[in-house]
């Protein structure tokens, strides 16, 4: 499934979340590239995502998100 490659639709559709999010979870972060929860483990196993644990929860940071959409990257 091709990552959404249109950032400028990305930060447009997610505009008030970006603005004052660091990071966010697997499946926000799924919603906000258009691919599933499994790709974003995917990503994130293959060392192409980074993310953090906050007690129990999974984050990813939003600016590499950003950084995945503006290389392209399709998985």
């Amino acid at each position: 499934m091709p990552i959404t490659t249109d950032l400028d639709a990305v930060r447009r559709r997610h505009d008030d979340m970006l603005a004052g999010l660091i990071a966010v979870s697997p499946a926000h972060a799924a919603d906000m590239v258009g691919v599933s929860r499994a790709t974003i483990y995917n990503l994130i196993e293959r060392g192409e995502l980074r993310r953090s644990k906050v007690g129990r929860a999974t984050r990813i940071p939003v600016a590499d998100l950003v950084a995945l959409i503006e290389r392209g990257i399709a998985s």
